[in-house]
């Protein structure tokens, strides 16, 4: 379909081998674990551009702003209506395109997660700037780069190179950072 995968998982340890048989020729990598900390971390340094999982995963995705269709167990109530559903014809196209919409845009709502909190992305989301980048981040743009929201501060990171890199910058300082940030925003 043409959609890159860049991890693949499953809470099934006891299917490791042939889970990593049957998937790992279709993604990046591949994580078996019933550790749901480790499966949000993982999540929040990937920063995909949408999760497909569990409802686990669709409240990861909802704490990090990134969108979630739920296709595996566990799976919340609302995926299954009381309601008649044809799958055929223009209402079965409705009925289809209604499960589709409400898998991505459903969920915890964000006061239920203020309420319970999230999974803890916090190890992931929280740090500083990686050691894989190719440019040198000088002590106040990283500072300044802690400041942004955990969800989005990998995108402004990423930005902010792009535009360094685009530029032939080899260091990351402020006045870099509020370049990049007209640039994105022009």
């Amino acid at each position: 379909m043409g959609i890159h995968v860049m991890l693949a998982g499953t809470y099934c340890k006891y299917d490791a081998e042939w889970f990593r048989e049957q998937v790992s020729e279709y993604c990046d990598e591949v994580l078996i674990s019933d550790d749901n900390a480790e499966i949000a971390n993982a999540i929040a340094r990937l920063e995909p551009s949408a999760i497909f999982g569990t409802q686990m995963e669709r409240h990861v995705g909802k704490r990090l702003d990134i969108p979630c269709g739920v296709i595996a167990s566990p799976i919340h109530i609302q995926n299954f209506p009381v309601g008649y559903r044809p799958f055929l014809g223009y209402e079965g196209a409705n009925q289809m395109v209604d499960l589709v919409y409400n898998s991505f845009t459903l969920g915890m709502e964000d006061h239920l997660l203020e309420i319970f909190g999230g999974h803890d992305t916090k190890e992931v989301i929280t740090k500083g700037v990686s050691a894989n980048s190719d440019l040198n981040w000088n002590k106040e743009a990283t500072a300044e780069l802690n400041k942004v929201p955990g969800f989005v501060r990998g995108k402004v990171k990423r930005n902010t190179e792009k535009f360094a890199r685009e530029r032939g910058f080899s260091e990351i300082t402020l006045e870099v950072m509020y370049a990049a940030k007209e640039a994105v925003g022009a």
